[in-house]
């Protein structure tokens, strides 16, 4: 190979390479159409990739630090506060939301704080129980 057609090939080489790390960090900053970030600093959601079209309606603007859900009906949520609280959440404005109470005593001043995760029971409808995981406060 002569030195002109070796320069030639290195050339091609690092203008395919340029195109190519350019093109990928182009794709990188793509968000999904439509869907902005769950606030500053938030990573894509597997999910949200494929999310078109959607309108989105606040009907309670009063949860706060909501960490996890469970339908209770196709109309009702429980939801679990970072805090603490345990809420019935109704999927309608016009209903109020339900502070349920007699939770035991949650650490909401540590690392690993406050009210996690909910679950039903398998058999719910016949025995009502509840599951849910959480950061006990130190006694």
């Amino acid at each position: 190979m002569t030195r002109g057609a070796g320069l030639r090939c290195r050339l091609i080489g690092v203008a395919i390479l340029a195109s190519t790390l350019l093109s990928a960090s182009i794709a990188a900053d793509q968000r999904p159409y439509g869907v902005p970030p769950a606030y500053e600093g938030a990573l894509d959601s597997l999910a949200a990739i494929n999310i078109r079209n959607v309108e989105l309606q606040t009907l309670h603007d009063d949860l706060a630090e909501p960490w996890a859900f469970e339908f209770l009906s196709p109309d009702e949520l429980l939801v679990t506060e970072t805090r603490g609280r345990l809420l019935r959440v109704p999927l309608a404005a016009d209903r109020p939301v339900i502070v349920i109470s007699g939770l035991p005593i949650i650490a909401t001043s540590q690392q690993q704080t406050g009210l996690l995760d909910v679950a039903l029971h398998p058999q719910f409808e016949q025995n009502h129980r509840i599951y849910f995981s959480y950061a006990e406060a130190d006694p």
